[in-house]
């Protein structure tokens, strides 16, 4: 399996992985400032897209999402992990230009009613919202805010703030 990890850092991920970032002290394969689209990678050639914490860092949102389209094979993977909007650390980091919900990432998917914003064609295949893990009421707000996402969202996410939004997508 063939991974792209795109702002990798200094993260190791195990397997045949090429990494992407605008450190060079991060001993990058390649190092490119994600902004700018395309990369000089070839159309369909990853099965594994990873981004963690970095897509909300990145001047465009939609415009990522479609370069990743175009790199990965059909079937193929992204998994992005972005702080969630309510968290603190969402809003501390002066970096992160955008703050993101539990349904920002459905817009790419066929089947949502405002597809029409993007040509990238997701499934989403997981979601979750992850809390911290100090306290036995997040425990419990977890379990709530994963299973009515929407109510959480609209209703909880400032008094039970979550941690951050795990996603995969799947290219169709």
């Amino acid at each position: 399996m063939k991974t792209l990890s795109l702002g990798s850092g200094f993260e190791q991920i195990e397997g045949d992985v090429f990494t992407v970032d605008i450190a060079k002290q991060t001993n990058p394969d390649l190092v490119w400032n994600l902004n700018q689209t395309p990369l000089p990678l070839e159309d369909n050639s990853f099965d594994l897209i990873v981004m963690y914490d970095v897509i909300e860092h990145l001047d465009d949102v939609m415009k990522t999402i479609t370069e990743c389209y175009r790199l990965l094979k059909k079937g193929g993977t992204l998994h992005l992990k972005t702080p969630h909007f309510s968290s603190a650390n969402s809003y501390t980091d002066p970096t992160h230009k955008f703050h993101l919900g539990y349904y920002s990432f459905d817009f790419f998917d066929p089947d949502h009613e405002r597809f029409y914003y993007s040509e990238a064609k997701f499934k989403i295949k997981y979601k979750y919202l992850h809390f911290h893990r100090h306290r036995y009421i997040n425990w419990l707000f977890e379990k709530i805010g994963n299973k009515f996402t929407w109510n959480y969202e609209q209703k909880w996410a400032w008094i039970f703030p979550a941690c951050y939004i795990d996603i995969k997508l799947e290219k169709v």
